[in-house]
């Protein structure tokens, strides 16, 4: 058992998992329970990544829509004005690195767009395009936030009924080991 958080609220974690002693794949399963009774509460399970220590290892959390798929067939995700992702740094520190676009045509602009983690921040202010780098050192698992001070609600701007509310169109969100 890793964990007996209530799954009430959006959490974000990491769990170190032991190889099986057999070797190769471990099993692993996602239960709810209601006291100490099975149950079929409600349980979204909305991103998982694993690798050996030495991985840097990214998933995104709370705040991330997920993936879709532009008109010439690249991937990108929205995020809302705070996007949350769990990130796993290796011996050798990391670097997170993520593109996209405040959407001009929906935002008051300009738009400060940040990418944090700990201590660790970068900041930009832009009326379109944006990259940002930041570099992670060596550490346990930690969270990474990706803010803007701008969102929209696209169904206010085309009444297409889609209430949701965007703030960065983003085309990539990596991290790679240094």
């Amino acid at each position: 058992r890793l964990d007996r958080r209530s799954c009430g609220a959006p959490w974000l974690s990491a769990y170190d998992v032991r190889p099986s002693a057999a070797g190769g794949y471990a099993p692993l399963a996602f239960a709810t329970t209601r006291g100490a009774a099975a149950s079929g509460a409600p349980f979204a399970l909305r991103g998982l990544a694993y690798g050996d220590a030495g991985s840097a290892l990214l998933a995104h959390g709370d705040g991330w829509h997920y993936a879709e798929t532009a008109e010439d067939g690249r991937p990108f995700r929205w995020a809302t004005r705070a996007a949350r992702s769990i990130v796993h740094v290796p011996a050798g520190g990391a670097r997170v690195v993520v593109e996209g676009e405040v959407p001009v045509r929906y935002v008051a602009l300009p738009a400060s767009v940040v990418l944090e983690a700990g201590g660790a921040r970068r900041e930009v202010t832009t009326s379109g395009r944006f990259r940002l780098a930041l570099d992670l050192p060596a550490g346990p698992p930690r969270e990474v936030v990706l803010r803007s001070d701008r969102d929209f609600v696209p169904d206010e701007a085309q009444h297409n009924g889609d209430r949701r509310r965007l703030a960065l169109r983003v085309d990539r969100f990596e991290i790679a080991a240094r």
